[in-house]
């Protein structure tokens, strides 16, 4: 079986831009689902297994999953990191707000439906069709719209607010 490293990095190492649509996503999915505050993303990126077997913790922490990802949540209520939605640096700007939708599903199954389902050793076909991926998967379609709506105001709103910034300095 194969595995997909990946190590984890700083919000600051990040694109800007998939730093504040994920922050806006999460926001929404928080207050949408009661999840808790504690709720957060830790980025990460790609990673080779010799990183995974050096584990440089200057450089973040190294670890693997059984299948590539966007995001991933650990489910499990031993974890000590389960309020942590792990979430890749690369990932497309326009998969952001479903793929956070997404695993705040997932969260919140956990959270106020008992459902600790890990699905990360299923098949791809196995994984796509279990209940818990259904249910996230229909969550995310159904929040997209709105977070989406919510991105492009706030957007909307800094854009202006650095146009008017850079005005006032342009008179002063």
């Amino acid at each position: 079986m194969s595995k997909f490293y990946y190590r984890e990095i700083s919000e600051g190492q990040v694109n800007p831009l998939a730093v504040r649509w994920a922050g806006i996503a999460l926001d929404h999915c928080k207050k949408d689902l009661g999840l808790s505050d504690g709720i957060y993303i830790q980025w990460c990126i790609p990673a080779t297994r010799e990183e995974y077997d050096r584990q440089d913790s200057r450089h973040g922490r190294v670890g693997y999953t059984l299948r590539e990802f966007w995001g991933m949540t650990i489910a499990s209520k031993l974890s000590d990191n389960k309020n942590r939605i792990m979430l890749r640096a690369d990932i497309p700007i326009d998969k952001i707000a479903h793929t956070v939708a997404h695993e705040c599903r997932h969260l919140a199954d956990r959270d106020h439906e008992g459902d600790y389902s890990i699905t990360a050793h299923l098949s791809a076909s196995d994984h796509s069709e279990h209940p818990s991926e259904i249910r996230a998967n229909a969550y995310a379609d159904r929040a997209f719209p709105e977070i989406r709506k919510r991105v492009k105001l706030i957007e909307g709103v800094r854009r202006i607010t650095e146009e008017l910034e850079a005005l006032r300095d342009g008179i002063a």
